[in-house]
């Protein structure tokens, strides 16, 4: 009896670790948008702010709850600290001493110019951007934060428990979840991750982490 109370309560645990491993995967595999790495740079006069956020994101790109597949992304953000008629710049990039050519297009949202290379950017990438007169230097800043982009992940998700489980539904998540970078101010320099899950419904719940330790600063 004893050998077999013994059975059932690891085959018991055993079933409880794989629904919980499968439920967690579900979420993780729901991943429409992620930064990994992040640049920061800045022209010689320190009037040209930038930024360039390195990772994957959902292809099609639509915000509704409907996860799709990945793709890779560095996303070039610059603010050239005053207004620009152009639509959009032409310029050139150049990594590891290897120079391409690159087209920005003017964000009026956000006041700034912004550009795709369609790949990711590696951590120890030397990067330069030479837009007319004004050289960017970068430099991967995110090596430095207090909390990557994993332990923002996990303090994201343990902040929004209630809410995945809402949305899960027979261990399937029914949404999708993002984790960005966002400034606070336009010169970039206070940061944090924002983790945010959507649902199918149109539902959608919202954590701010600060890079230099775990405080939310932000819940909704």
């Amino acid at each position: 009896m004893k050998k077999i109370l013994a059975t059932f309560m690891v085959i018991f645990a055993c079933s409880l670790f794989l629904v919980g491993c499968t439920n967690e995967r579900s979420i993780d595999q729901s991943i429409s948008e992620i930064t990994t790495i992040y640049f920061k740079g800045e022209d010689e006069n320190g009037q040209a702010q930038a930024s360039i956020s390195v990772g994957e994101r959902d292809e099609p790109y639509n915000i509704d709850g409907v996860h799709h597949k990945n793709v890779d992304f560095s996303l070039i953000n610059i603010d050239f600290g005053q207004k620009i008629s152009d639509e959009q710049l032409s310029g050139k990039i150049i990594v590891n001493s290897v120079e391409s050519e690159l087209t920005l297009y003017f964000n009026p949202l956000s006041n700034s110019y912004m550009g795709d290379l369609g790949y990711k950017l590696n951590d120890n990438d030397s990067v330069i951007i030479v837009i007319g007169q004004n050289e960017i230097v970068f430099e991967n800043i995110s090596k430095d934060f207090a909390v990557n982009y994993s332990k923002a992940l996990e303090i994201g998700k343990e902040n929004l428990k209630s809410e995945i489980v809402k949305m899960t539904k027979d261990g399937d998540f029914k949404g999708e979840c993002y984790l960005k970078i966002l400034s606070s101010n336009s010169n970039m320099k206070e940061l944090f991750w924002a983790f945010t899950l959507v649902g199918q419904d149109g539902e959608s719940y919202n954590v701010v982490i600060s890079v230099s330790d775990e405080n939310i600063v932000y819940k909704q």
